[in-house]
């Protein structure tokens, strides 16, 4: 492909991708932004695709697609949902607050195996109480993010 059409491409990707994600702001998403500036983004519901094919990313979902050297990436970020996030963890790492109703928030001994799970109430708040688990490194983890802590 032409360098010139592969800029088409992009740019085009960019435009609808951008027009997608500035409704659904507070959904997780994948942001590819190339060392010139430009972004193009695509919301992780729509399960994008990213290949890799002759010094090509190529990345396809949720209706659009882009195409752009590999070279000219600046950065691949994942960036996770705005309202489905942890908002507070206290110094214990006993309570969560931000939680939607009925999120799962699963605690993980360090050796991957699940200990406990819990479910966020209609307060938006879930305890997690470690009280029972023997001393050493465990992983509570939420649909957006994870913490490693020692007990």
């Amino acid at each position: 492909m032409k360098i010139s059409n592969l800029k088409r491409v992009f740019a085009a990707g960019v435009l609808i991708a951008s027009g997608l994600t500035a409704m659904h702001a507070d959904e997780a998403r994948l942001v590819i932004t190339t060392k010139s500036g430009t972004t193009a983004e695509f919301l992780i519901a729509d399960s994008p695709v990213i290949t890799f094919q002759d010094n090509l990313l190529n990345v396809t979902g949720g209706g659009s697609e882009i195409s752009v050297e590999a070279d000219a990436v600046g950065s691949f970020d994942f960036v996770p949902s705005e309202g489905a996030g942890v908002d507070e963890v206290m110094a214990d790492g006993s309570r969560f607050s931000g939680l939607r109703p009925g999120t799962r928030v699963q605690v993980f001994s360090s050796d991957g195996r699940l200990t406990a799970t819990f479910i966020a109430d209609d307060s938006e708040s879930v305890s997690v109480n470690l009280k029972s688990l023997a001393p050493g490194i465990y992983i509570i983890s939420t649909p957006d993010a994870s913490f490693k802590i020692k007990k």
